[in-house]
């Protein structure tokens, strides 16, 4: 589990715990900034301090619990205080319990592993529909469009600025000899999508009121005992369409062994191995895929940054990327050829 911010809180006391009901524990050991391990009687316990605003807290509270009561336990279980309540208030945040996931940690290089995510995100997705569309959670069902244009029009509205410029740095050079097939890239993810079935699909998401987890990385996933996938982190959950989880997944996985076609064939295997993806969803995956998002939100970060050295740190960031843009790429063009077409 990650903490929400890099702040470190002071050491947590027993206090806190008894709120939980939750006394007298063998040991509290600091895992990160924020995050602690809890040894007690009742068992062992992951102990965050988070600073959200108290109606998200229940939403993630309402939502693991949901997912719980529709019978999937490959989460850590959301641990109430004693007076009902998802979290503890604390100077600054709150304080909210889980039970501990014990396993090893996911490696999406690995195949056994990758098989144990897939089917384990395939299974989260099959049971991420039909509660309420609670306070806190934020609702994207149908925002794609918007979002590629907007992203494609910052594209080019950063070539347009660099363009008249008479002196560049490295990073701006780069920027315009990519930008090109970039925003091409951006428009033809713009073109697919509105020429999927995408709004039915919303619509579709909207009705059922599907959830995703957001957060699709190997660092999300731990490997129990038994050779099976658990779930961990929603802090980043929202409404939105199942394949944006699977996108992500994809998109992680293939980066874990520099974008191959057989990693993306496995990664895909292993989620419809529980939950079929029919060929419409394969075509708004193949429009989200093309979208050069990482190009973008690298980019963003530089144009928007006021710090030199945070502009070059950016800068060297990118240079390691293009490969893997490159590469990404190339295998969208193998996606869109055995999937997106069918």
């Amino acid at each position: 589990m990650k903490e929400d911010k890099e702040t470190t809180v002071n050491q947590p006391d027993e206090t806190i715990l008894s709120r939980f009901g939750i006394k007298k524990p063998y040991a509290i050991w600091r895992i990160q900034a924020n995050v602690y391990k809890v040894s007690a009687l009742q068992g062992d316990f992951c102990l965050k301090f988070i600073q959200y605003d108290k109606e998200k807290i229940d939403f993630l509270y309402g939502i693991t619990t949901y997912l719980q009561d529709r019978g999937f336990y490959r989460i850590p279980k959301s641990i109430c205080t004693v007076d009902g309540d998802s979290a503890v208030p604390a100077e600054g945040g709150f304080y909210t319990l889980n039970r501990w996931v014990g396993g090893i940690a996911c490696a999406l290089d690995n195949e056994s592993h990758l098989l144990a995510a897939g089917k384990c995100l395939a299974t989260f997705s099959c049971a991420a529909l039909g509660g309420e569309l609670l306070p806190g959670g934020k609702v994207g069902y149908h925002e794609w469009h918007e979002r590629f244009a907007q992203r494609t029009e910052d594209l080019m509205t950063w070539q347009s600025q660099l363009a008249v410029k008479k002196r560049r740095n490295p990073f701006e050079k780069l920027y315009l000899k990519a930008a090109p097939q970039m925003i091409a890239d951006g428009m033809g993810a713009q073109r697919l999508l509105a020429q999927s079935a995408y709004e039915y699909l919303a619509d579709e998401a909207l009705y059922y009121r599907t959830f995703v987890h957001r957060d699709v990385a190997a660092r999300n996933f731990i490997i129990g005992a038994d050779g099976e996938g658990w779930l961990i982190d929603f802090d980043y959950c929202r409404y939105d369409l199942p394949l944006t989880d699977i996108v992500r997944f994809v998109e992680r996985g293939m980066k874990a062994v520099v974008y191959t076609p057989r990693q993306l064939d496995m990664m895909l295997g292993a989620y419809e191995t529980v939950r079929k993806i029919d060929t419409e969803e394969y075509r708004v995956i193949s429009a989200m895929l093309l979208f050069p998002q990482k190009f973008w939100r690298l980019c963003g970060r530089y144009f928007a940054s006021p710090d030199e050295s945070l502009k070059q740190g950016i800068y060297y960031k990118m240079v390691n990327a293009m490969g893997q843009i490159k590469a990404h790429r190339d295998v969208w063009i193998y996606f869109q050829g055995k999937y997106g077409c069918r």
